[in-house]
């Protein structure tokens, strides 16, 4: 490939990831004891009793590039060369990728808008991230590094998250439910915006730090919260716990719709 070539693939990585579809397969193996190899070429045609069967599973990835004009081969080829010239880490497969959600409890490879087929992809875990992301537990997440900026939505969802990170705009929901975990974070500094609603049920959650500014719903009803931080603006309703009825100086906080207290 020409290094120009190569170039402009890498900046369309940089920018737009890469698309991947996950096909699920399942194989069926029959086994007959009493088959011959040498004196029979056909399948026994036994009853269930006469053999048993082995089923196995599998997900086969496949990149999704095809305005590259590459096949999926060269186009798989390609991806690992990017990770290892961008990364200095050294990938055989997507498959692979898939399972690099993190190194040393910092995003590495994330998926974005998972589920989406028709615009999920994968990328890695860049300041700027283009798309829906969730934060699962099995990921091994345990800060968001250096994600600055997230045009779209973010999930946390049952993570044992230690640190927001650098994270200071989130454009689209962002729904925060470490609650199975410990996950100790008690303010959610650094970040400053939430264009969307934006739902918390936490028990460790005790202050909104640095964020100013959420564009509809702000849910904290499901909180241990004990102040607001720097809280300005709520485009939509406000709820909260009814420990804080009377505690907390709405005054200098816009609030759009309703302020509801919660038992």
């Amino acid at each position: 490939m020409e290094e120009e070539a190569r170039r402009n693939i890498y900046r369309h990585f940089d920018s737009d990831g890469f698309r991947f579809i996950t096909k699920h397969v399942a194989l069926e193996i029959k086994v007959d004891a009493e088959f011959d190899s040498e004196e029979d070429d056909n399948y026994y045609g036994g009853t269930e009793s006469d053999f048993f069967s082995i089923r196995k599973n599998f997900d086969i990835v496949s990149p999704l590039v095809h305005a590259l004009k590459m096949t999926n081969e060269e186009t798989e080829e390609v991806i690992c060369d990017y990770v290892k010239d961008t990364t200095g880490v050294r990938i055989n497969s997507i498959e692979q990728l898939l399972k690099m959600t993190n190194i040393n409890g910092l995003p590495f490879f994330l998926t974005v808008n998972e589920g989406d087929i028709e615009k999920q992809f994968l990328t890695l875990a860049f300041p700027i991230i283009n798309g829906r992301i969730i934060i699962r537990k099995f990921y091994g997440i345990e800060s968001l590094g250096n994600i600055k900026e997230i045009n779209g939505d973010l999930g946390i969802d049952d993570c044992k998250l230690k640190s927001i990170g650098s994270l200071k705009i989130i454009r689209g929901d962002f729904w925060f439910y470490p609650d199975s975990f410990d996950s100790s974070i008690v303010d959610l500094s650094p970040l400053e915006f939430v264009g969307g609603n934006l739902n918390a049920k936490s028990k460790t959650l005790k202050s909104l730090g640095s964020l100013k500014h959420v564009g509809r719903t702000l849910n904290l009803r499901n909180t241990l919260i004990e102040n607001l931080g720097e809280l300005k603006f709520v485009g939509g309703n406000l709820f909260l716990p009814l420990s804080l009825k009377n505690k907390v100086d709405l005054s200098k906080i816009e609030v759009r719709g309703k302020v509801k207290y919660f038992k």
